[in-house]
């Protein structure tokens, strides 16, 4: 979806899309030098690091999580367009305000879930690295968050009539 360009808001929410892209991509280029590394060292030097497994165990959901975000800004989740081409195009964008309503309430609620499950999990500790378990499912209560933030600024931005679709799913 393509964001105006005028308002204040418009620019933080690009610059938060920015900003978890970023990390994305540093996190992904972290993890996967960590892989590479073990990689060598396990079968060139006989020597594997203890930590990398529990890192790469961190860092994955993370970059899930956070592409997510970003994947939700794009629009570039699966979904059936074929009958909603069909339609006029007031009943078309009915379906998409509908389509990110569910997708709004299922991040909220995905959200709780996420906090729940870090909550339980947070007196644990990763055997090698000595950090709460909570780090690794707190990936999800940024992304729902995350998520949930750019699912209310595009419905704000249909009802307003300012978001341009991009012909991609709802």
């Amino acid at each position: 979806m393509d964001y105006p360009r005028k308002s204040f808001i418009n620019v933080i929410m690009n610059k938060f899309i920015q900003v978890v892209d970023a990390l994305t991509i540093l996190l992904m280029t972290f993890m996967t030098v960590i892989v590479f590394l073990e990689v060598l060292s396990r079968y060139f030097f006989n020597f594997p690091f203890a930590f990398s497994g529990e890192l790469t165990a961190i860092l994955f959901p993370w970059v899930i999580f956070m592409g997510a975000i970003i994947v939700t800004k794009n629009d570039g989740h699966l979904s059936i367009t074929h009958f909603r081409g069909l339609l006029r195009s007031k009943y078309q964008k009915l379906l998409i305000i509908i389509g990110k309503i569910v997708m709004l309430f299922f991040s909220f609620y995905m959200f709780l879930s996420s906090i729940e499950l870090a909550n339980s999990v947070s007196a644990q500790k990763f055997p090698v690295l000595q950090i709460s378990m909570n780090w690794l499912y707190l990936s999800g209560v940024f992304a729902f968050i995350g998520m949930s933030v750019v699912l209310i600024y595009q419905l704000i931005l249909l009802v307003k009539n300012s978001l341009k679709e991009t012909g991609k799913g709802v």
